[in-house]
């Protein structure tokens, strides 16, 4: 018998608590059934970027979360 993991709904980031070791929150942006949005500033250069977090088995494990500037199209995959 297979067991299904728990079914994840939201991340639940809050304001000021730190995304792998190197972002701040500042907010989150929206959510969907693939993950959520958050805006995010980098914590060494103050450059402020958008981050969406993926849900588990929302995409292909080959990439979990992706950030890109919070004024750009250039997008930086980042993987777990």
């Amino acid at each position: 018998m297979k067991v299904e993991p728990p079914r994840v709904s939201t991340f639940a980031l809050t304001p000021g608590s730190h995304l792998a070791g190197k972002y701040q929150v500042v907010s989150r942006l929206g959510s969907g059934w693939e993950g959520e949005v958050y805006l995010v500033r980098e914590i060494g250069t103050r450059i402020e970027r958008t981050v969406k977090i993926f849900f588990p088995g929302a995409i292909p494990v080959t990439a979990r979360f992706a950030f890109m500037p919070a004024s750009s199209t250039n997008c930086v995959t980042a993987r777990w």
